[in-house]
This record gives C-alpha cells, structure tokens and sequence, in this order.
C-alpha cells in the first residue's frame, strides 16, 4: 500500500566539520507525488547548499541518482562534465535541462521524457563532494489512466 511519506533525509560528514556549517546539504527534494503514465514529462528536482569553498570551486561535487535503492546510480552529473543516464534512465532524459543557470547546479534535476509506470517506486538524490555527503529520497508513482469507464468517464488505478 502506498502512504505518501515525508523524503527521507540523511547527512554524513565524510572527514572532519566547518565549524557548524556543512559542506554539503540538500535543502529540498521536488520529486512529484504522481505521475500520468506517458505524460509530457517529470522533473525531479535536487536542491542543495555548498558551503563556501564548494560553491567557488565545484570541485569534488558529484550529484548521482538511484532507483528503488539500486546500487548502482541511474543518473551521474560531475562538473564540469556532461551529465550521464545510465540504467532504466538510458534514453529517457533531456540531458540539455538545466535547473539553474549556476556552474555547480545546473544538472542537479532529472527531467523524464514520457514518464512510464516503470518508473513509479523510490528516488534518491546523493550529493557529495570531497569532503561530505548528503542525500534525500522521495516516492513517485506514475500511473495508468483507464478508459472506456461504462459511465463514459475515465478513471484512474494506482499501480505499486
């Protein structure tokens, strides 16, 4: 059963703290709750702070996505390199979309061409940079209008 929850959200220092200040944080995951199977498109969205010395020099900063607790990342963007799909994702995104205009974030945010019932289950967005990691996940379900309803209107079922 599915229960809209709260995105799960974890911060690991990898060596060392900045005096109450993290290098990386993700301050908000957009991940629509729903979905219409082969709709236009589904942006998930990867909001995050770099501290002071990360947000001069993107060095180090990594920004990956997974699937349904994958091991291995679906999405891969390292700047200042192009962003990679990789996966179920193979195929499926714009990779010339850009959340921002800002060299360290510009390719934080997914953006699914024809979103599939696929592709419904958990997301998980991880920011790291040499010195820290941090990471949100949320739930999306895409599902599948049905039509030709005997009353002449269509309905919708929720797919797991």
């Amino acid at each position: 059963m599915f229960h809209p929850i709260s995105p799960t959200h974890t911060h690991a220092l990898v060596f060392g703290s900045v005096e109450g200040a993290y290098p990386v944080q993700i301050t908000h995951l957009h991940v629509p709750q729903y979905v219409s199977n082969g709709s236009h498109a589904a942006i998930l969205d990867c909001e995050y702070a770099l501290g002071p010395r990360e947000s001069i020099n993107a060095s180090g900063l990594v920004v990956k996505w997974f699937f349904n607790d994958g091991p291995a990342p679906v999405y891969q963007w390292i700047p200042p390199q192009r962003p990679q799909e990789l996966g179920l994702l193979r195929g499926r995104l714009d990779l010339g979309y850009q959340a921002t205009k800002s060299n360290a974030s510009r390719h934080r945010a997914l953006y699914i061409r024809n979103p599939t019932t696929d592709l419904s289950g958990e997301w998980k967005c991880l920011v790291s940079t040499f010195d820290d990691e941090d990471f949100m996940t949320k739930k999306m379900v895409v599902y599948a209008p049905i039509t030709g309803h005997p009353e002449g209107r269509p309905r919708s079922v929720m797919l797991p």
